[in-house]
């Protein structure tokens, strides 16, 4: 599309500009054009210490004019890198600094995280903190049922709704925008395992999606390893 490399594309944009992004770029040069010089100049920072150099009057004039146009462009297409990333909190003692230098608004927990104890224990630190927790990462609506337990829930994350099938059913129900529970104990979950059982299968999947939660160590290892065929076919897929 850009007629450039992934690493000479924001180059490229500066150049072009985007309209749609409020970009500007520089008057009159289109994606080809911006390709054709950053190609031959290799960044736009090389085509501009030599734009005097250009041959054709008009495009020379035009970036010359508009250097500076250029390169606020460049700043608005880059993506800004030097910001604060990662900051994976699990457990209670990842989230007391935090509630200690009150630079949190809203806390997120998750069964994910360190299973349903550790969630409501650091909802528990946060309510005493008066901060508000949401849940974050339901499979489904399993999440209403801690929501219940946890006084200082705004919201509930509900991705995709997990539709009920025959081998497990549950009693919470959405209406409106808001989880209803039943009066099951647990989760509300019903599991009828003659159903279950006929969905057992012993064949070995080797490829599987990412998972939102950290894991162990050795987690995911194969105990069998897959035959060349079953790894032949997943990869088909």
């Amino acid at each position: 599309k850009f007629g450039v490399g992934p690493e000479k594309v924001i180059d490229v944009q500066s150049l072009a500009g985007d309209t749609s992004d409020n970009v500007p770029g520089v008057p009159g040069i289109g994606i080809k054009t911006a390709a054709e010089l950053i190609n031959q100049y290799g960044d736009l920072e090389n085509l501009l210490k030599n734009a005097s150099q250009i041959k054709q009057n008009k495009r020379r004039e035009t970036l010359l004019e508009n250097k500076n146009k250029a390169l606020l462009s460049k700043k608005l297409v880059t993506l800004k890198k030097d910001v604060p990333v990662k900051e994976n909190l699990d457990t209670l003692g990842d989230f007391l600094p935090y509630f200690h230098h009150r630079s949190a608004d809203v806390i997120q927990v998750s069964h994910g995280m360190t299973g349903i104890t550790g969630a409501l224990q650091i909802a528990d630190a946060a309510y005493g903190l008066e901060l508000p927790i949401t849940l974050g990462g339901s499979a489904g609506i399993l999440h209403a049922h801690i929501a219940s337990a946890i006084p200082n829930c705004i919201t509930i994350e509900i991705p995709h709704p997990e539709p009920e099938t025959k081998a497990y059913k549950w009693d919470v129900k959405i209406e409106n925008g808001l989880a209803v529970l039943g009066d099951k104990p647990g989760h509300g979950i019903t599991i009828d395992y003659e159903e279950l059982n006929k969905s057992v299968v012993n064949k070995i999947s080797v490829k599987s999606g990412p998972s939102p939660y950290g894991r162990r160590a050795g987690a995911g290892l194969y105990e069998v390893p897959p035959t060349k065929d079953e790894i032949k076919e997943a990869n088909s897929k």
